[in-house]
């Protein structure tokens, strides 16, 4: 097991401006951010009083990261266990963490909620670290870190609108889970942030501020939140490939950064809108490239039809959900055709059978034994006398039935047949806007799925 040295690092303290500064990047106040700060730790600090961060350790969550082989010891320890709230909180969670190191130390690090932000380390990519050992050993290191990667985690998770306009409910329930409301989240976040509201500011020009970088191997240079002139520099170089369309104004928002993604996607580069070292190389190489190969350029926005349908909030989630659509439709489309040939062939069969009863009737008892006359007293006596010919009768009128049934069916088929059709012809659409890098066409935040941290 890696030596952690009792998880003590440097335990830096966070400067005044830190807050102000951090909070910046996400159109914030300095109140916001000592608002969640406050109701995570308790009393505003990362580190406890042995210089180890704030931590506490999730059985639940070491339940389902572990590997399902090594459940089992784990929960015979009492380490784990599949639902939140089997057992309370030890005064303590280091020895837990301890003890579930030595079964499996990544995913013991992983269910964790670290720091001042009591971000989960399983979010490690959201808040800007390769790893979860990367993460920690920033955590340990700084309180700068711990607020970094909190700021970072709400932009990933596309909170940073909720936490703007103040709406607490709508945070909490991103932030702390769905469970929020039993521990009153919301209610506690409105109160200190109320609280902070009526303290003077900590003095900052943002003008003069720097775009922070995160550490690590997973280097950031620019991401959303960030304005400045670098900022406008991979604007324009996004717009010159026919990927952006809005301002060049160098503020680094919704816009901006699906136009990064679009580049990144197109280019086998993690697509996860944040500009480091390969991205502004592959922009720097594209851009160089439209010299030599104008006409591989992707799509111009202008080119495309005037009434193509434009999703509004993600064009990747609208071609998802037309292509499950359509999908389905061709399914049930096939089962119905299916059945239809099931239903014909039956059919069939009848009227095979039906016709030959109709000629041995006729063969064994000619031709008047079978009519018999046109009076119906004639017929129904026939038909008494002569049950080969009932049957026939019978077997004609099942035909009749089974083709109208047929016709209901083939009619089905065929409007599930023009229903996927339509469906196609939206995937068709969605996937062009796709490929032209639609930006300007998403309007609100990129939502990030799953769970983002489970202490409620």
């Amino acid at each position: 097991m890696t030596d952690w040295n009792g998880f003590q690092g440097a335990a830096k303290r966070l400067d005044d401006i830190d807050i102000p500064r951090i909070a910046n990047r996400i159109g914030a106040g300095e109140d916001e951010l000592h608002a969640v700060i406050d109701v995570e730790t308790g009393n505003g600090k990362g580190f406890d009083p042995y210089g180890r961060p704030k931590m506490l350790f999730e059985p639940h969550i070491f339940y389902r990261q572990l590997p399902k082989a090594k459940r089992a010891e784990a929960q015979r320890q009492g380490l784990a266990y599949p639902r939140w709230g089997e057992q309370p909180y030890p005064a303590d969670s280091y020895p837990r963490l301890q003890k579930a190191m030595a079964i499996d130390e990544t995913a013991a690090l992983m269910s964790c909620s670290i720091g001042m932000g009591q971000t989960m380390a399983f979010n490690h990519k959201l808040c800007g670290y390769d790893t979860p050992e990367e993460m920690w050993r920033a955590i340990m290191d700084d309180e700068e870190h711990h607020l970094e990667a909190m700021v970072q985690f709400i932009i990933g998770s596309g909170l940073d609108d909720e936490i703007r306009r103040h709406d607490w409910a709508a945070f909490a329930r991103g932030y702390n889970g769905a469970g929020y409301r039993k521990n009153q989240y919301d209610t506690k976040l409105a109160s200190r942030f109320a609280w902070w509201s009526k303290r003077p500011d900590t003095p900052w020009d943002g003008a003069a501020g720097s775009a922070p970088v995160v550490e690590g191997t997973a280097t950031i240079v620019l991401r959303r939140g960030d304005r400045n002139s670098q900022v406008k520099t991979v604007q324009q170089a996004l717009a010159k490939l026919g990927l952006y369309s809005a301002g060049i104004d160098g503020d680094f928002g919704p816009a901006t950064e699906a136009a990064v993604k679009a580049f990144q996607t197109a280019h086998g580069l993690l697509d996860d809108g944040w500009v480091g070292e390969k991205t502004t190389k592959a922009l720097a190489s594209a851009v160089d490239g439209l010299k030599v190969a104008p006409a591989e350029r992707p799509m111009p926005i202008a080119s495309l039809p005037a009434n193509l349908p434009i999703p509004i909030a993600r064009p990747d989630l609208a071609v998802k959900s037309i292509g499950n659509a359509a999908k389905q439709l061709k399914n049930e489309g096939s089962r119905t055709i299916a059945n239809t040939d099931v239903i014909q062939d039956t059919a069939d069969q009848l009227i095979a059978n039906g016709k030959e009863m109709v000629r041995q009737a006729i063969t064994r008892g000619g031709l008047s034994s079978v009519m018999g006359g046109l009076s119906l007293t004639s017929i129904l006596s026939m038909l008494v006398e002569n049950p080969t010919a009932l049957y026939a009768l019978g077997g004609f009128a099942v035909a009749i039935l089974l083709i109208v049934i047929i016709w209901l069916e083939v009619h089905g088929a065929r409007k599930a047949k023009a229903s996927e059709d339509a469906a196609k012809t939206q995937i068709g659409a969605a996937n062009a806007i796709r490929e032209a890098r639609v930006e300007d066409a998403i309007t609100g935040n990129v939502a990030v799925a799953g769970p983002v941290k489970a202490a409620a």
